[in-house]
Order: structure tokens, then C-alpha cells, then sequence
């Protein structure tokens, strides 16, 4: 019984130490670095399949003011801006806002209650857009 006793208590201490000693008797792991996201798409494909969409907001008064599109004037690709995904560039586009120049022009309250985003991030939007905007 002494040496069974004897015998748990010393695997204990031995483990204890290994355990508090870990980080020094082992090496760094080795990691892979992440691959690079692509501005416009889904961080995974998870999340591209749950997102929905919202039943539009019938509140014409505060939605920001259509933008008049030329008829040489084609529509960009919204979803290139980080932070705006399909969903996010549909109510957009249902708000006239197609192109990054009218982007830039809305006001980022108007659009943030028009398509359900915070203020904040519409004005890293219009900011990304006043970059991406090749007039």
C-alpha cells in the first residue's frame, strides 16, 4: 500500500512539473500563415449561406437620395469594399446607390438607416469608395 502511495504521489509531481515546464521544454508550434481574404468576400462559406435578408424599410423620407446614374454610367462592384457583402450591396442598389461615386456622395446617417448598418462603418464605406472611385 506505501508503494502504490509512493509511486501516485511521485507520477503526480512528475506530471505537475511537465505541466508547469511545458512551454520551456517544448518548441513554438509552426503556423501557417492565414491565407489572404479577398476584398468582397465572405469570410467563409458558412456565413455566405445564414445571411439573409431583411424585408425593406417602407420609410421613404429617410432614405438617402437617389443618385442620378447617366446611361453611360455602368454599375460598380459594391461588394469590393471590405464590409460590404451581397446583401449589403442589394439594399444598396435598392436605395440607388450603384456606383462607388454615389456612394461617396450619400450622406452616412440616411444610408445606415436605410440599409440597417451603423454610421460609422457607412463612412469607412464612403471612404473606401472615394478611393476606389476612378473619375
Amino acid at each position: 500500500m506505501k508503494l502504490s502511495l509512493r509511486t501516485v504521489g511521485t507520477l503526480g509531481v512528475v506530471a505537475v512539473t511537465g505541466y508547469l515546464l511545458r512551454n520551456r521544454l517544448l518548441p513554438p508550434p509552426v503556423l501557417e500563415p492565414a491565407p489572404a481574404r479577398i476584398h468582397g468576400s465572405p469570410a467563409s462559406p458558412e456565413r455566405a449561406a445564414t445571411a439573409t435578408t431583411a424585408p425593406a424599410k417602407p420609410a421613404a423620407a429617410e432614405a438617402p437620395q437617389r443618385a442620378v446614374d447617366t446611361p453611360h454610367q455602368a454599375a460598380d462592384d459594391l461588394t469590393i469594399i471590405v464590409g460590404i457583402g451581397p446583401v449589403l450591396s442589394s439594399r444598396l442598389n435598392d436605395n440607388g446607390i450603384t456606383t462607388f461615386a454615389a456612394l461617396t456622395a450619400a450622406d452616412p446617417e440616411r444610408v445606415g438607416t436605410a440599409v440597417g448598418a451603423r454610421p460609422e462603418a457607412v463612412a469607412d464605406w464612403i471612404e473606401q469608395a472615394r478611393r476606389l472611385d476612378t473619375r
